[in-house]
């Protein structure tokens, strides 16, 4: 599902043919806490979180439990900030909206009154602004979800680690080495399962809230391509730089 959001974020020509995003980031967010919720109960009671899980933590960790750690950090770091410029651009364009807002409809009420546009076309772009509104306000809100639901997935790691130690010492009889590899490799793997699918909707929302909508049919991957590659000079000189390479 992540991966069909971020798709069609990076597709959208306008802002208003993704009009149930931050709704979907509220779903998705409490679909997401309920697996979290979910493996952890089955790490702390089994010790065992499913064969994904697993998978996904040996690959991370490999035999050595430091730099799985470490890779692990470094993803959530990364993720917190991602989340976070998120948030507060969502936070900006909601208010720089709100701002806007009286000289937009003015400028409607003007193109209307010297018969620029009909009273249908001026109904249909007052309709728009104000779900222009109402989108980039909802945005700002599901920004600080997307930011919290990182905060409860570090939450959660730590959740795992400690008292998988605990279980795996007192009620397994496990060495502190041994329950510390375990748990740790479940923990991790569990973590970036979740952690992929919350990046991407993170990434997403960075995407809808940081984009310049100017009426373009272009989508936000071609739009990239055909500023950069506008100017023939630098298509020259980037390809002239490969073939140094």
């Amino acid at each position: 599902m992540s991966v069909l959001i971020y798709m069609r974020a990076t597709s959208i020509n306008e802002w208003d043919e993704l009009k149930s995003f931050p709704t979907m980031l509220l779903l998705i967010g409490i679909f997401r806490v309920s697996i979290n919720v979910s493996t952890t109960r089955a790490i702390l009671t089994d010790g065992n979180a499913g064969h994904v899980i697993e998978e996904f933590g040996q690959f991370v960790i490999g035999g050595n439990l430091l730099i799985g750690i470490v890779i692990f950090t470094v993803l959530i770091i990364f993720q917190f900030i991602v989340a976070n410029g998120a948030s507060r651009t969502a936070e900006v364009a909601a208010r720089f909206t709100l701002d806007s807002l009286p000289g937009k409809q003015m400028s409607i009420d003007a193109d209307l009154n010297q018969r620029i546009i009909s009273e249908k076309d001026a109904q249909a772009k007052r309709k728009k602004l104000n779900m222009e509104t109402e989108f980039y306000g909802a945005m700002d809100g599901a920004g600080k979800f997307i930011k919290g639901d990182v905060i409860f997935g570090i939450v959660i790691l730590f959740v795992n680690i400690i008292f998988g130690l605990i279980v795996g010492m007192m009620q397994q009889g496990m060495s502190f080495a041994d329950a510390a590899l375990h748990y740790t490799q479940l923990t991790v793997g569990d973590g970036i399962v979740n952690q992929i699918g919350s990046l991407m909707l993170a990434i997403s929302t960075g995407i809808i809230v940081t984009r310049v909508f100017d009426g373009s049919p272009d989508t936000v991957t071609e739009g990239i391509f055909k500023e950069l590659l506008a100017h023939e000079v630098v298509v020259y000189a980037l390809g002239g730089l490969f073939i140094e390479m």
